[in-house]
């Protein structure tokens, strides 16, 4: 069995990805189908923010902005949902 290698990064962004899935930006990739789920994609942010400190510190430059990015945009995605329902 072929485990593929992976890397922080390779992590984060799958990690965003569930969060944008969960936020409707993109398409569930088992139902193919688009909702909001937004539990799920602050979940998932919270996975992201965890992260982030737990490995601060020891993160190259790349990766230290991925999570600066992802977590902006992410958070700032979930409250825009948040404040028009």
């Amino acid at each position: 069995m072929n485990i593929p290698n992976i890397d922080l990064r390779t992590f984060v962004i799958q990690i965003a990805q569930g969060a944008l899935v969960g936020l409707g930006e993109i398409e569930d990739p088992e139902t193919k189908q688009t909702s909001i789920n937004l539990p799920f994609a602050r979940h998932n942010i919270g996975v992201l923010k965890m992260l982030e400190e737990k490995t601060r510190g020891k993160q190259t430059t790349e990766e230290k902005e991925l999570f600066a990015v992802m977590l902006k945009e992410l958070t700032e995605k979930a409250n825009q949902h948040s404040s028009s329902s």
